[in-house]
């Protein structure tokens, strides 16, 4: 089970990194990455990876949505910093408790031990964090099969009520945040309690939910842009070159618009009156009716006086990354869990840029 930027599904880049992305060390959690796509298009971006519960929560923050380098980290800082308010840790608890796949005896932490094909004894063990690994060992041969397998669990439940709980955290900043914001789920006299007066980790569900709607609030604070390539390529095996046109709002791939004009019997001028149709179709499309006039009135004009080897490159911000209304409080579902929390004002940008043409 994972969970993604979208949901709960197994741990995805989303982006074709082609070559290897190089990387530059960050804080906790937030990794950097500038590559080159396999269009030859260079990509910068921040990763939030998160593991919670288990599972990966990922989302990707580019430079070019958010309009630089350092806008794009303190988004993707405010991501992570709301996902650990949102996703308790594992403890200690939970993870000594998991039984393993090669895991015989039906309880976490107590396995058989064989010699020569034979049963020989029950062993319990207790790995907590850095702790060196504890074991009791109870001989086949003196107790009796079934009598040595019941004394190692009852070794095993020994075993830990020596430990206190804890968050099975490595790093201090995630170590920080579970005890101020998860407390109730560890008790740190004992790590075997009373789980009737323990209160419950939330549900793989209530975790799913959760991310959702933290998703979609953050979805709402990207500014809208729009960018559109126009340029021309070779189609080496059939001798001749093309149009290709894309145009994008920032949004999923599967939302990218995209098509090729073949330049065999035609020239760019020749195809410009129909890839501008394109332009506009995609943009209505893409954005509304409204706003593809308004890039009709901004850019039409450039466009027609664009030639084949610059080509036509259009990046339009309609929003300034700090505008007020980009800052919303967090959804009513998760405002007393982020109590406190809020999303730090972005740096001010002009709202239009034009390469090309």
């Amino acid at each position: 089970m994972g969970l993604d930027s979208r949901g709960m599904t197994p741990r995805k880049a989303g982006v074709s990194m082609t070559p290897k992305p190089t990387r530059e060390s960050s804080s906790y959690s937030i990794v950097r990455v500038d590559t080159v796509n396999a269009r030859g298009i260079p990509v910068h971006l921040w990763t939030t990876s998160i593991k919670r519960q288990g599972v990966d929560i990922v989302r990707h923050f580019y430079d070019g949505v958010y309009g630089d380098k350092t806008s794009a980290r303190v988004m993707a800082e405010a991501y992570r910093d709301a996902v650990m308010r949102l996703f308790p840790p594992r403890t200690q608890l939970e993870q000594s408790r998991r039984r393993r796949s090669t895991n015989t005896s039906g309880t976490s932490g107590v396995q058989a031990i064989h010699k020569n094909g034979k049963l020989v004894a029950w062993l319990a063990t207790l790995s907590i964090g850095r702790e060196k690994v504890r074991r009791r060992y109870f001989s086949v041969k003196d107790h009796g099969e079934e009598r040595a397998r019941q004394l190692a669990i009852a070794a095993r439940e020994e075993l830990l009520r020596e430990y206190p709980d804890s968050f099975a955290t490595v790093h201090p900043h995630a170590t920080a945040s579970a005890n101020a914001h998860f407390s109730h789920l560890v008790d740190a006299r004992r790590i075997v309690r009373d789980t009737a007066a323990h209160a419950p980790a939330p549900s793989a569900q209530e975790l799913r939910q959760r991310l959702e709607w933290l998703n979609a609030w953050f979805d709402a604070l990207k500014p809208r842009h729009v960018h559109v390539r126009i340029s021309t390529y070779a189609l080496q095996q059939r001798g001749h070159d093309a149009i290709l046109a894309i145009i994008s709002n920032g949004g999923p791939p599967s939302q990218l618009k995209r098509k090729t004009w073949s330049l065999l019997n035609a020239s760019w001028q020749d195809r410009q009156t129909e890839v501008w149709s394109f332009i506009q179709s995609s943009l209505k499309g893409l954005v509304g009716a409204a706003y593809a006039r308004e890039f009709e009135r901004l850019f039409k004009r450039d466009f027609l006086s664009s030639e084949a080897q610059s080509g036509f490159l259009v990046r339009h911000r309609l929003d300034d990354p700090a505008s007020d209304y980009l800052r919303s409080s967090p959804p009513a579902e998760l405002r007393e869990m982020l109590q406190g929390f809020s999303v730090p004002r972005l740096l001010s940008l002009r709202t239009v840029s034009f390469e090309g043409g």
